[in-house]
């Protein structure tokens, strides 16, 4: 950050962390039930066996945002990755939740304000994978959550791709 005196050089602050947790719990959200239930429900916890990334935070008039980058997280069975922002108290978040050995990837949205979140979990891998598993066990599974993926028109997020403001 730069600035003229103190004052302006703390509304510039710009800081930028790197973070590893082992393990790590999720208040408030649990991933299992979202899932299950197509984001329809997600209350609970979720236990994490690791939880690592980046955080970044920006000083501004409007107040300090903060992006999770390269968030990188394994709670048993499951892994995900994906980026957020929060700012003003409102979370956007983009996310790939791999179901089987890091190969299904089930695109997940949460977005609003907090204690108000609305999460999205695509079906359309989760179909192709039940499809695939019943042609071809084991590789079909991967093969077709790819192929519901790419038909229902939902991947994983771009990597550095930040999520809309």
């Amino acid at each position: 950050a730069d600035g003229a005196n103190p004052l302006v050089l703390a509304q510039r602050l710009h800081t930028e962390t790197h973070f590893v947790m082992q393990p790590a719990t999720v208040l408030r959200f649990d991933l299992d039930r979202a899932i299950e239930t197509l984001g329809r429900e997600h209350q609970g916890q979720t236990v994490l066996e690791r939880l690592d990334g980046r955080v970044q935070t920006q000083n501004s008039p409007d107040g300090t945002s903060f992006r999770f980058l390269d968030i990188q997280a394994r709670a048993g069975r499951l892994s995900a990755s994906g980026e957020a922002r929060l700012q003003d108290r409102r979370l956007q978040a983009h996310a790939a939740i791999d179901l089987v050995d890091g190969v299904v990837g089930v695109p997940m949205t949460i977005e609003g304000r907090m204690g108000q979140l609305k999460v999205t979990v695509s079906k359309a891998p989760l179909v192709g994978a039940a499809i695939g598993t019943a042609v071809l066990p084991g590789v079909g599974t991967a093969i077709g959550a790819a192929i519901g993926r790419v038909l229902g028109g939902e991947g994983k997020p771009a990597q550095g791709a930040a999520p809309k403001p």
